[in-house]
C-alpha cells in the first residue's frame, strides 16, 4: 500500500484555507450554512466563489475548529475550578 506524502503546495493550501475560515464573520458562516439548507440536494462540491472554497472544505475545517474550541474550553473550564480561594 503506497502512502501519498503531503506536498508543500498542498500543505500550503490547507494552511491558507485554515486561516480563510477561521476568519471568517459570523455573518458569512451562517450564510454558508444558510446556502447548504436550502439548496435542495446539495452537493459537497459546492463552490463558494467569494470565499474560495467548497462546502466540503468549509464543513471538515468548521468541525475540527470547533472540536478544538471545546477542547480548549473545557481546559480552561477545569483551570477556573482548580483555582484556591
Amino acid at each position: 500500500m503506497e502512502r501519498e506524502l503531503l506536498t508543500y503546495p498542498t500543505w500550503e493550501r490547507y494552511t491558507v484555507l485554515s486561516h480563510c475560515i477561521s476568519k471568517l464573520t459570523i455573518r458569512d458562516r451562517r450564510f454558508i450554512f444558510q446556502t447548504a439548507r436550502t439548496i435542495p440536494s446539495v452537493s459537497p462540491d459546492l463552490f463558494f466563489p467569494n470565499y474560495g472554497f467548497t462546502l466540503a472544505e468549509f464543513a471538515v475545517w468548521h468541525t475540527l475548529k470547533e472540536g478544538r474550541r471545546q477542547h480548549t474550553k473545557k481546559k480552561s473550564t477545569l483551570n477556573l475550578n482548580n483555582v484556591d480561594r
